[in-house]
């Protein structure tokens, strides 16, 4: 399994990588630009398809930085659930310090032992889910 990591901005990296990939999970946060943004990246990977790389498939959009109450992020959610249905996978990734120590630090979350505990749940989760599809 490879993984490829792209900004979250279509352009011709994230081209290139859809071309180049079998499957992609979408990652955005419960924003407005970021629901647009998701759009867009569903433009991007049908005209991939019908192009390129007619099997690629989306295996899922994910739901990150969420923070623990807030309208707007519950709307946004609610938006996405509705726009994609059985697509945007469950649970969703909260915001949380740990994660931004984490990456401040370039250690892996599991390295966080019981303050990650629950993140690492979700990510393990998210592992097994993509794993299982390929």
């Amino acid at each position: 399994m490879i993984l490829i990591d792209c900004q979250p901005s279509v352009g011709k990296l994230v081209s290139n990588a859809l071309i180049a990939a079998t499957g992609v999970l979408i990652v955005t946060e419960p924003s407005i630009d970021a629901s647009a943004g998701v759009a867009n990246v569903m433009d991007t990977i049908e005209t991939v398809r019908e192009h390129y790389n007619p099997d690629l498939e989306v295996l899922g959009v994910v739901l990150n930085k969420v923070p623990p109450r807030s309208r707007e992020a519950d709307f946004r959610a609610a938006e996405l659930g509705d726009a994609l249905g059985e697509r945007l996978w469950e649970p969703a990734v909260p915001m949380r310090t740990v994660l931004t120590e984490a990456r401040g630090a370039r250690d892996p979350i599991h390295s966080y032992g019981s303050r990650a505990a629950d993140l690492i749940e979700i990510f393990d989760e998210f592992l097994t889910r993509i794993v299982k599809k390929g």
